[in-house]
Order: structure tokens, then C-alpha cells, then sequence
């Protein structure tokens, strides 16, 4: 036999053994179910008995490869697609679909005046709340009092269920406002029915507060001839279905578009309660940072090398489900202190993982946050009552790579403009269970991935974070293009076909 037969049958021999050892490898370990939702790819590990650190890390790996890239929308882009004549549809990508592009006609949006016991005098009923009255700082515009500056941004006392007032402020100094009730596209009804669920009223008076605003609707003429309308939701999709907080309950809900937190992630849930006919855009949750329009293009996070806090997470220690307890008994340091104050002690200087224990509505932990953001890498996000949580938000803006956990066989969670984002780009996704013993150490799993991934995210985080705040008011206009408002702007024209 010739020197290059031999060679051959080696060659073929190593094959061979090299494909036993990889099916081996991965029927003990583990199973990868790539599914594609709306153009967005996600892992799902299904072997939770078998899962490890090095598991994990190869579900990342094989997310970031099969998923289109950000890093290649830059600003010129952005602005290309903005400046297109055409519409983008529902579920598809940009990076994916360059024919379908984004619309850039204005949109007149005509703001109803409603009767003040929908809006200002729910304000005065938060006040005066005993249980919310601590929580709620809705001046400058909804966002809160200005608690400090820090890197261009304005940091402020904003909760995260302000948006209908953030929404209502932002429109009526918008550019996109017509006083013109005949030349309106579009028309938004500024009742905060989220709000009032804080005002510890009984289930029948906010029941009737309900159905006198729809009462007060259908004298309209816009609403009769069944225009497009739109309004916001404070709390989650699913909280505004009960008894006691029952604006979704309504069947004249049903012509309405809603801007919302959070989109019930169940279907089954979602048709459960009757929403299943119910427009919801999915938006961001007020952050406590809120860019100043002048200086968008020239805001920068600290780098990767400036942070010194590997793992950070923000956090009650309530134990809300099970998964939650996992991700919490992970940190062995837990604190309430601010990142200065933990660092002046020399025992804490090597300390790379904390959670800074916050209360809502107490505590210091509204000055503190993002200070310890500014500094960490990787953030945790772990789910509590719902899938989604205000300290995602935070950490965008912040330029900490978030990391979601996602119930791959129970729901697909919404996020915003996520027919638009490529979440893989900007965040760390990994698997949530509820039935497990334990779970792999986050700090080594996060640690195997390359340094050149990790700047990757945290490039792509600094490009899209201002799509994910609501800019402070400067005057008496409110710039949209760079803002949440301009995605969300786009939504509304896509659904209602405004072109």
C-alpha cells in the first residue's frame, strides 16, 4: 500500500473517532434546540441534570454565531433607515430584510383634553396614598427630581411605573403634536388607569373611573368613526386585568393601543384573560437615566477596563421563585452600601461579585444604583414577580451587559423593539428552570467568555442604549429621533398602517 493510502486511512480512522466522541459528548451533556421567534434566535439547554459551566458557555458561543450582527448598523445606518420612505413589518429584521425599511413621515398626533379626575387628580391621590405616597415623584415631567449628573446623563428619581405621565409629557411637547383635531393621523388619550390601581380606591370606584373615561371617549367624534387611538399602561399587561384594576377588562379597551412595560408572556394566559385582540407596544421601563438630547451622540459609558466589578446585580432578598433563590445564593457579598463607601473598606478591595440589596421605595438605593453599574461588567437579571425588571433598563444605559434567563419551554418574553433589535448582540442570555437542586457558578461561566466577546456587547450596548430611555425635556420641545419615542412612534404607524 502506497505512503498516501495509509495516510488516507488514518485521516478517515481520526474522523471517525472524532465523530463518535462529539455525539457521545453531546447526548450526555447536552441538547441544543435553536428556535427562531419574529427573526430572533435563542438557546434552549433541555438537559438540566447534565448542566454545566462549560454548557452554558457553548450556548452563548453558538448564540452569538447564529445570530446577525449589530456591531454593523452604525450611525449612518440608523439614519438611513430613518430617513426611508418606506415601513417596516411587524417581526422583521432590518439586518435580515434591507428592503423593508423604516418610515419617516411625521405623524400628527392629537392629544385629547380629558377632565382632570383622569390624570392630575390621580396625581394628588398618589400624594396623599399612605402606602405609595414615598414611592411616586412625578414632577419634571414624570421622570422625578434630578438626583445627580454623571457622564453627560441626568440621573433621576424616576419609578418604574411613571410612564404614562413620561408619555404624556414627552407627546405634548413633542414636534409630532397637532392642535388640529381634523389633520391628526393618530389620537392619544392621557388617562393614567395605571396610576389610579395606586390610589387604594375601592374595585368599584376604579371600576367607574373606567367606564366614565370610555363614557367620556364615545362622545368623541375621532372614537365614534373609530380613528386610531392609543394610550399607555403603568403597570404590567397582566396587572390591569383584575377586579381592581380593570382597564384591560373593558371591551371598549379592545380600540385601543397600549404602551406598555411588559406583554403577558403566556398566550394561553393572554387568552385566558380576554387579551388576545389587545394591541400592546412593548416599551421600555422608566430608568433613573434619562439623556440630555444636546449631548446623545456624545455620551460614553465607562469602558470594559474602568470597571472593576465583574458580576453586579440589583436586587430585593425576596425570594419571589425558586430560580431567583439560585441566582441569590450565589452572592456571598451582599450589601446596601454605595460603591465608594464598599471600596474605602480595604477588606473589600478584591471583591469582584456583589448585589446591592434594595427595598422599593426605600432605602438609598435610587443614589446608589447606578453609580455600582458604571463600574460592574456583566449585570444580572433574574426573574421576580414577572419575567421583566426596571434594572434591565439601568444597566443598558449604564453600559453593564445585562444578563437575562429565559424559560425557553414556558414563554417568549417580549422586549422592546425587539423586531428591530438583535438581543443577542447587546445582552447574555442563559436558561432559567424551576426544578433544579442547583445551579452552575454564574462568575465561571461568565468568566470563559472572550474578552474580545465581551467588548463586542459592550460596543453594541453603547450604540443602542439611547433607543431605550426617555430624554429630559429641554424647553419647550421634546426631541424623539433618538429616543424610545422614535421606535415606538414607528410601531404605531406599522399597526395602524400610516404611511
Amino acid at each position: 500500500m502506497s505512503f498516501f493510502g495509509l495516510k488516507k486511512i488514518q485521516r478517515w480512522l481520526c474522523y471517525g473517532v472524532l465523530t463518535v466522541s462529539m455525539v457521545t459528548m453531546v447526548s450526555i451533556l447536552w441538547t441544543i434546540n435553536f428556535t427562531r421567534r419574529n427573526g430572533r434566535g435563542f438557546i434552549q439547554v433541555t438537559d438540566i441534570d447534565s448542566l454545566e459551566v462549560s454548557t452554558i458557555f457553548k450556548t452563548i458561543k453558538y448564540q452569538r454565531e447564529k445570530t446577525p450582527q449589530i456591531k454593523h448598523q452604525t450611525t449612518e445606518k440608523l439614519i438611513k433607515y430613518k430617513n426611508s420612505d418606506q415601513v417596516i413589518s411587524s417581526g422583521t429584521h432590518l439586518e435580515k430584510e434591507p428592503s423593508m425599511l423604516i418610515s419617516q413621515k411625521p405623524l400628527k398626533i392629537y392629544i385629547y383634553t380629558l377632565p382632570k379626575k383622569f390624570n392630575d387628580e390621580i396625581i394628588k391621590c398618589l400624594l396623599l396614598s399612605r402606602a405609595y405616597r414615598g414611592c411616586f415623584d412625578l414632577t419634571n415631567n414624570g421622570m422625578g427630581k434630578l438626583l445627580f449628573r454623571t457622564n453627560g446623563f441626568a440621573v433621576m428619581d424616576s419609578n418604574q411605573f411613571s410612564l404614562e405621565v413620561i408619555i404624556h409629557q414627552q407627546l405634548l411637547k413633542s414636534s409630532l403634536r397637532t392642535t388640529n383635531i381634523s389633520e391628526a393621523d393618530i389620537f392619544y388619550v392621557p388617562a393614567y388607569m395605571g396610576l389610579a390601581c395606586f390610589c387604594g380606591q375601592t374595585s368599584r370606584t376604579e371600576s367607574n373611573l373606567v367606564n366614565d373615561m370610555y363614557k367620556h371617549l364615545q362622545m368623541q367624534k375621532p372614537f365614534q368613526q373609530q380613528k386610531p387611538h392609543f394610550s399607555t399602561l403603568a403597570k404590567i399587561e397582566r396587572e390591569q386585568t383584575s377586579n381592581s384594576c380593570s382597564l384591560l377588562k373593558n371591551k371598549h379597551s379592545r380600540q385601543l393601543t397600549f404602551i406598555g412595560i411588559e406583554k403577558e408572556a403566556n398566550e394561553g394566559s393572554r387568552i385566558y384573560l380576554g387579551l388576545k385582540q389587545q394591541k400592546i407596544i412593548v416599551a421600555p421601563y422608566p430608568s433613573y437615566i434619562h439623556y440630555y438630547s444636546k449631548n446623545i451622540s456624545r455620551i460614553v459609558t465607562p469602558s470594559i477596563k474602568q470597571r472593576n466589578v465583574f458580576i453586579f446585580m440589583a436586587a430585593s432578598v425576596r425570594r419571589s421563585n425558586a430560580f431567583r433563590s439560585h441566582i441569590i445564593d450565589q452572592f456571598q457579598t451582599k450589601t446596601k452600601d454605595s460603591y465608594q463607601e464598599f471600596y474605602n473598606s480595604d477588606q473589600n478591595r478584591g471583591v469582584k461579585q456583589v448585589m446591592l440589596v434594595t427595598s422599593e421605595c426605600l432605602g438609598n438605593h435610587k443614589n446608589t444604583t447606578i453609580p455600582w453599574m458604571l463600574h460592574s461588567v456583566f449585570c444580572l437579571q433574574p426573574p421576580g414577580d414577572s419575567p421583566t425588571r426596571k434594572s434591565f433598563y439601568d444597566a443598558i444605559l449604564s453600559g453593564c451587559i445585562p444578563v437575562l434567563f429565559h424559560y425557553f419551554n414556558k414563554y417568549q418574553v417580549r422586549y422592546p423593539f425587539d423586531w428591530r433589535f438583535n438581543y443577542t448582540d447587546f445582552t447574555i442570555i442563559l436558561p432559567a428552570y424551576d426544578k433544579i437542586q442547583s445551579y452552575p457558578d454564574i462568575y465561571d461561566t461568565l468568566q470563559k467568555i472572550p474578552a474580545g466577546e465581551i467588548s463586542r456587547l459592550h460596543f453594541n450596548l453603547q450604540t443602542v442604549a439611547r433607543y431605550f430611555q426617555y430624554s429630559v425635556i429641554e424647553g419647550n420641545i421634546s426631541g424623539y429621533e433618538d429616543t424610545a419615542m422614535f421606535y415606538i412612534i414607528q410601531e404605531l404607524k406599522q399597526i395602524y398602517n400610516i404611511s
